[in-house]
């Protein structure tokens, strides 16, 4: 849970997680809890290393985009003292709502390529009753909002491509695009 705590926040320090620590246990203070300290620091330098690099963030069809937009819509309606099994299971309905009745796991892949860039992820209804529902809602709506402008971007420079008809510089604006992307993800 820690490293999907530092990958869905981006945490960069130990006090970040701290606070989500304290959330649910107030009493907890790093100088008495120095395993889970050092557990924490572990966490972030792990995950920089080892899987940051290797995530893969999809960007959503415009189906896709609807169903998560959809989700969103759902979460904000609902309270967060809400038990996470009641969250999962609003969850579930947007997902069956949204045209994944079928094959459920399809929906839960697209929720965790699109919002943690991984095929797999936590169950969803814990982790939005341990990461925050507000929090949640903004994760989701930055990740719908990042693949999207990226994609418009895209879009736009090949169109700009095919006016001027040089390739080269295209791929150097994808390049920093990206890079931006990259860059306002942080």
């Amino acid at each position: 849970m820690l490293l999907n705590l530092v990958g869905s926040s981006n945490a960069d320090n130990k006090e970040i997680l701290w606070k989500f620590i304290n959330r649910f246990h107030k009493e907890m203070k790093p100088k008495d809890y120095p395993i889970l300290d050092s557990l924490t620091e572990y966490a972030i330098n792990y995950f920089k290393d080892k899987v940051e690099p290797n995530k893969k963030f999809k960007k959503p069809s415009s189906d896709e985009k609807r169903a998560l937009e959809n989700l969103v819509s759902k979460l904000s309606e609902i309270k967060q003292n809400l038990k996470p099994e009641e969250i999962q299971t609003i969850v579930y309905a947007a997902g069956k709502e949204n045209g994944y009745e079928q094959n459920l796991r399809d929906w839960f892949k697209l929720i965790y390529e699109v919002v943690f860039g991984e095929e797999n992820g936590p169950r969803m209804g814990y982790f939005v009753s341990f990461f925050g529902l507000k929090e949640t809602i903004e994760l989701m709506k930055d990740k719908i909002t990042t693949a999207v402008t990226f994609a418009v971007a895209i879009y736009c420079l090949l169109l700009l491509g095919m006016i001027t008809n040089s390739v080269h510089t295209i791929k150097e604006d994808v390049r920093e695009i990206k890079r931006t992307v990259d860059y306002f993800k942080q």
